[in-house]
């Protein structure tokens, strides 16, 4: 599916969609020969996760921090 379907099923504009991909809060998707952005059902889940948590307050910079998806987080939990 393209961006502007994940855009109406996830209530997020495409802008913020490439924003959360080029932060890294999201998996980047796969591009089509044409380099449109291809986007599946995990990109549906993550997005919706994103926008659920912003909601109820958590920033970008404190999701980074503990967001599973997150291609910006460093080093591993204690075992």
């Amino acid at each position: 599916m393209n961006i502007s379907d994940v855009a109406k099923k996830t209530g997020l504009t495409s802008k913020a969609i490439r924003f959360y991909e080029e932060k890294g809060l999201v998996t980047p998707p796969l591009r089509s020969e044409n380099g449109y952005r291809t986007y599946s059902q995990q990109h549906l889940d993550e997005l919706t996760l994103l926008r659920r948590a912003r909601q109820v307050g958590f920033n970008r910079k404190s999701a980074a921090s503990w967001w599973p998806c997150s291609t910006t987080r460093r080093g591993t939990a204690p075992m």
